[in-house]
């Protein structure tokens, strides 16, 4: 189905511009791209650190050697809006899992159009896809790494093939995650710096027939990122008819 919502769609410079650094500062995370590294390779881009107002990001409640202390581009103004962007996520979520779509308020339908779906159109990449990001941000808030499914210990299954699953749920998100630090980089520098942090953590953690698995899969029925936006951008095509 063809929205209008989203054929018009146009964000603005500082909402695009947040969602750019949001994305690459979070494939920087999730594969444990050292900040300074990644913040040189963007010195020269549009996106940028401009007054070097980056900090670290730490939980008080961690140990000081935990992965709960990381640097990161965004800045605390901007970490604060995309934690706002990803408990609204996490919000209606749940409303569209308990098909009460109906709750959604306009107010909520139209903040996560022109922030999130709106720009991530923009930048030319998948409007659901950034959704799930938000509501795993809204889990691990850019700082808990061991709260993204990535790292840690896979628990006990009852059965081998629930486990070769897991394997092969894993394989695939980090092939899209490879593609998807290629898409989002703004220069051959930072793509190649992402790409290699990508690589390199497949290489340590999955066998080729692991990643081979994704390639097999069969297309999934629509998931609950794409429920989210398909009921966001339905309510702003009627709003402009």
């Amino acid at each position: 189905m063809t929205y209008p919502a989203l054929i018009d769609a146009t964000a603005s410079d500082s909402a695009t511009r947040l969602m750019h650094r949001f994305f690459i500062d979070y494939i920087a995370f999730l594969y444990s791209v050292d900040a300074t590294a990644y913040k040189d390779a963007l010195s020269t881009t549009s996106i940028r650190c401009e007054d070097d107002s980056d900090s670290d990001t730490e939980d008080p409640k961690e140990p000081v050697d935990s992965d709960a202390t990381r640097s990161s581009i965004l800045t605390p103004d901007e970490r604060d809006r995309i934690l706002s962007l990803a408990h609204l996520v996490k919000h209606t979520s749940k409303k569209v899992s308990r098909n009460r779509l109906h709750r959604i308020t306009t107010s909520e339908a139209a903040t996560i159009f022109s922030e999130i779906i709106a720009p991530t159109h923009q930048l030319r990449q998948y409007g659901p896809f950034a959704v799930y990001l938000l509501r795993e941000y809204a889990e691990h808030k850019g700082v808990h790494r061991r709260k993204t499914g990535h790292y840690g210990n896979i628990p006990m299954l009852p059965f081998v093939g629930h486990f070769r699953l897991m394997q092969a749920c894993l394989a695939t998100r980090i092939t899209q995650d490879g593609m998807f630090a290629k898409m989002v980089v703004p220069n051959g520098k930072t793509k190649r710096l992402l790409g290699d942090a990508v690589v390199r953590f497949a290489d340590e953690r999955w066998t080729k027939r692991d990643v081979e698995l994704c390639t097999h899969a069969e297309r999934p029925r629509p998931t609950l990122n794409e429920r989210l936006q398909r009921e966001v951008l339905a309510r702003m095509s009627e709003k402009r008819g």
